[in-house]
């Protein structure tokens, strides 16, 4: 079992570690009352939520994060393989 403290907002939930599984998984989600989440928390959340929000590419994908995972590991394998800068040595 594996538990993690997030903030839901705006019917999305925002976790602050990323999650992978390979199957889908059965969850039990509990709302706490808003003094148990630490101010610094808070700020934290509203910080990541508003990036989200106001960053029109992030929401473009705010809920496809494996895809994002997967084009980036893309780029990366074909910057690697085939890169951008030549040395002449």
């Amino acid at each position: 079992m594996l538990a993690i403290k997030g903030i839901y907002q705006n019917e999305q939930f925002f976790l602050p570690e990323k999650v992978s599984f390979t199957e889908p998984v059965t969850v039990i989600v509990t709302f706490l009352d808003d003094e148990s989440i630490s101010p610094s928390n808070k700020a934290s959340y509203k910080s990541i939520s508003s990036t989200i929000v106001n960053d029109k590419l992030l929401g473009l994908f705010a809920h496809e994060a494996e895809l994002i995972d997967e084009i980036t590991e893309s780029a990366m394998q074909a910057r690697e393989n085939n890169p951008l800068r030549c040395s002449d040595g």
